[in-house]
């Protein structure tokens, strides 16, 4: 593949990303409404922490930093969300 192949294959891949990340998010609205009905906190260290463990466990040695730092980032941006959502 030259670069421009592989450019445009990066591409496509981005906008399924996109797809499944705004979908994620629409699942957030809903753990943000459960959340407030049940008087939860925003913050689960705990189940955060079973996140980044599951998924650095599936990634391969030199890429498990960046899986990690990929789903800090995704559980980073959900509780901003939901913050936003109760306020």
């Amino acid at each position: 593949m030259n670069l421009e192949e592989c450019r445009t294959r990066i591409d496509q891949i981005d906008e399924k990303i996109l797809e499944l990340y705004l979908e994620r998010m629409n699942i957030v609205i809903e753990v943000a409404k459960y959340k407030k009905e049940q008087n939860l906190p925003v913050l689960h260290p705990k189940r955060e922490q079973e996140i980044i463990v599951k998924q650095r466990s599936k990634a391969p040695e030199e890429l498990k930093q960046y899986v990690e730092a990929l789903y800090q980032t995704l559980m980073e941006t959900s509780r901003a969300y939901q913050n936003e959502l109760l306020k």
